[in-house]
């Protein structure tokens, strides 16, 4: 009994700290589309350049009382410019799985690390069956594109 109120707490904790405001600069607040807040958003170089680039993930306000349908979350990819601007280079819409997939862990989005010249993205959640996906991205000069260079996949039975 005295675990499975510590992992009650745990799990509490874990998602009143995943709730608080993401921290947005001004010059990516025009990125955020109508309707949707910032769930979150890493700033580095992305592409080798020297240059502050950016990630921002979005979500609809509120998302965790929409019982029948699972929003989108965009994931926007934002790039330096010469002139010093960011730009929108990639959207995708469906990279970031939505706030019910995770079972009875809530919200799978378990974070974003920037890495030289890429980013991971991974995600966790289940239940009995606990599960992740760790996702890594790095930049190609000679494409010039982002591109999938690793996935992990782990899942394990809690019991064992």
């Amino acid at each position: 009994m005295y675990k499975l109120f510590i992992v009650a707490i745990l799990v509490i904790v874990a998602n009143t700290t995943r709730c608080q405001d993401v921290k947005v600069p001004t010059e990516v607040k025009s990125f955020i589309l109508k309707g949707f807040e910032a769930l979150d958003y890493v700033a580095g170089d992305l592409n080798g350049d020297k240059k502050p680039d950016a990630i921002l993930i979005l979500k609809i306000p509120g998302e965790d009382t929409i019982m029948e349908e699972s929003p989108t979350r965009p994931f926007l990819l934002l790039i330096r410019q010469a002139d010093g601007k960011l730009q929108k280079l990639v959207r995708n819409d469906s990279i970031i799985m939505c706030r019910q997939c995770g079972g009875v862990f809530g919200d799978p989005y378990n974070g974003i690390k920037l890495t030289p010249s890429g980013f991971n993205l991974s995600f966790y959640g289940g239940s009995s069956w606990r599960w992740s996906y760790n996702y890594q991205f790095v930049y190609r000069a000679t494409g010039k594109s982002w591109f999938l260079l690793k996935e992990k996949q782990s899942n394990y039975h809690a019991g064992d």
